[in-house]
């Protein structure tokens, strides 16, 4: 909350796409392998990029200029 309402905001949304990360590994595992990698990859993939939103916001890329 100290970063301001844009950075919780997209916290909110990293958290929420690891959440469907580990969910997805949990509904494409089939014994000791996990099926759809690519779906999971894509979902890691997409929670990096969250974060490196996260950064470039705490730097001051963006600006309500």
């Amino acid at each position: 909350y100290q970063n301001g309402a844009a950075y919780a905001g997209l916290n909110l949304i990293r958290a929420m796409v690891r959440e469907a990360e580990v969910l997805a590994v949990k509904a494409f595992r089939q014994g000791s392998t996990v099926k759809r990698t690519d779906i999971i990859e894509a979902l890691n993939r997409l929670s990096s990029a969250c974060h490196i939103l996260m950064c470039r916001y705490l730097a001051g890329y963006y600006t309500d200029n």
